[in-house]
């Protein structure tokens, strides 16, 4: 059985510059699978009526390097409405996967991707056909889908006398403004609607690291770490790793931005009975 598994506020009017791009097309989106290198060719096989989900039929695609895996690209023209159908898909999913079946290899199930207003669902024939540990078109649509959501990066640092302190921010923040009827509004419009409702699609991911900066590495033992960010706290235990420093391994995220550029996160290092704080800023 292949196991996989792919990581994934403020109300106001915005400024001009800072309104989303226009939202995402069926184009959009196999054009971003194309640069990836993922080719598609749209499939007649499979009848997509069979597959709505919010009140939108998919476009389904066979994969050019592997006609038996196929892509099901859903475009709605809310983001909201797009969480609408990715939870109307996980209420029915054993309906849909029976659906799937024919689609789709024995014990997998799609992998599912979001961007702004599309939905997307990768179906995988045979994975004896793709080299371990993951097959290519997974890890590069996953590539495509997040550079589709307009992926932001900061990078906070600082130091002890110990410990230098890295955070990766990772996060993404569409937004549309609505009027009270549910059009959407351009920015310059925003003022005269007078409180438009807002349609986010945000999320964030916290990545930290650690380098200790002595040469007694052999002395220290398991690494308590505790994370102060602006609306919350993270933390949890490692062991230093290769060259000084613990692991890459994953990060602890949620819906938002996050931070920003200007907010000072506080790193708590606990080891061997010791204890120091570090105050990362936005490089």
């Amino acid at each position: 059985m292949l196991l996989i598994v792919i990581t994934a506020f403020s109300l106001g009017c915005a400024q001009d510059n800072e309104q989303p791009k226009e939202l995402l097309s069926t184009d959009d989106v196999t054009k971003a699978l194309d640069n990836a290198s993922v080719r598609l060719e749209e499939c007649y096989r499979i009848n997509s009526e069979d597959f709505i989900l919010n009140g939108v039929a998919p476009t389904i695609c066979e994969v050019a390097r592997n006609r038996e895996d196929h892509v099901f690209i859903y475009i709605f023209d809310k983001y909201m409405n797009r969480g609408i159908a990715a939870e109307e898909y996980w209420r029915k999913r054993d309906e849909f996967r029976n659906k799937m079946k024919p689609y789709i290899g024995e014990n997998l199930a799609p992998i599912r991707y979001e961007a702004k207003n599309a939905l997307v669902f990768y179906l995988i024939k045979d994975e004896q056909y793709y080299p371990k540990p993951f097959p290519r078109e997974i890890i590069l649509t996953n590539l495509a889908m997040n550079n589709l959501k307009e992926l932001k990066t900061i990078v906070f640092t600082g130091e002890s006398e110990h410990w230098l302190g890295k955070i990766t921010l990772k996060y993404y923040e569409n937004i549309l403004y609505l009027s009270l009827d549910g059009q959407i509004l351009d920015p310059k419009d925003c003022e005269k609607a007078g409180a438009p409702r807002v349609d986010s699609d945000s999320a964030h991911l916290f990545c930290p690291l650690l380098t200790y900066r002595k040469a007694d590495i052999y002395n220290v033992d398991q690494i308590y770490l505790h994370v102060d960010v602006p609306r919350g706290s993270f933390g949890g235990s490692e062991q230093l790793f290769n060259k000084y420093t613990t692991p890459h391994l994953g990060g602890f995220g949620g819906s938002g931005r996050g931070a920003t550029e200007e907010d000072i996160l506080v790193m708590t290092v606990r080891w061997n009975g010791n204890e120091e704080v570090i105050d990362l800023k936005a490089e």
